[in-house]
């Protein structure tokens, strides 16, 4: 069965980014996705959202995208650090893109 064919949808761009294979559904990641760079300087600005109540101390790390420049991966952990005191630390590159050996 192909499930990635079985689960797209045409013209759903997230169904790349948020596949997720169920031989690895031990992981129980959570994915963040960011498209552009918005400013929602006014809150009536500011996209609709769902709240999740969640507990931060259950996230090991922060894994950012294999390629991402240096400038990417800095932003991150320090937005992640500005919200989250002490977090900036969890914010590791993806191993996927080091080499094999």
């Amino acid at each position: 069965m192909d499930t990635m064919k079985e689960n797209s949808h045409p013209g759903n761009a997230f169904v790349v980014a948020l596949h997720k294979r169920k031989e690895f559904a031990y992981e129980q990641e959570a994915r963040i996705l960011c498209f552009g760079n918005p400013s929602f300087s006014r809150p009536e600005a500011r996209p609709h959202f769902i709240y999740h109540p969640w507990q931060v101390d259950a996230i090991k790390k922060i894994v950012v995208r294999p390629y991402a420049s240096t400038s990417y991966f800095e932003t991150v952990r320090d937005e992640v650090e500005r919200y989250v005191p002490g977090f900036g630390q969890r914010v590791v590159h993806s191993a996927m893109a080091a080499d094999p050996d």
